[in-house]
């Protein structure tokens, strides 16, 4: 049966690379023209008051994926997966914070980036 739209969530470590697991999946997917893969993060943000930590949880969107391509066939998949697994941890964290920024929402309110949560994948035809 053909997939419309997969989610696929996963905790994040530092040691989990969302290009390692695409690697994985590519293989056994029937890819032909525009499929298309968004990759994106949930995280913790913080902010300090008098040297007290607050922190804000803000889950991952796939209208606001950064991390995307579109895909005619699996080795351009593959092309893409190979690029996103040579990125690491602090790069997903930093692309991900300064990406969510609408309006200096971060800028103004003093929050910076704590942690990534979970990554989402989305995979849809």
């Amino acid at each position: 049966m053909p997939f419309k739209t997969i989610r696929l969530v996963r905790l994040m470590n530092g040691s989990f690379n969302p290009g390692s697991l695409l690697k994985e999946i590519i293989p056994h997917l029937a890819i032909s023209v525009d499929v298309h893969i968004k990759v994106g993060f949930s995280f913790i943000g913080v902010k300090y008051e008098k040297l007290q930590p607050t922190y804000s949880y803000f889950f991952a969107a796939q209208e606001l994926c950064t991390i995307r391509g579109r895909f005619e066939n699996r080795q351009e998949a593959m092309k893409f997966a190979d690029q996103l697994e040579k990125r690491q941890y602090h790069d997903f964290l930093n692309e991900t914070f300064l990406n969510s920024e609408s309006g200096d929402i971060f800028t103004n309110s003093g929050i910076g980036p704590h942690c990534l949560v979970g990554c989402s994948i989305w995979l849809s035809k």
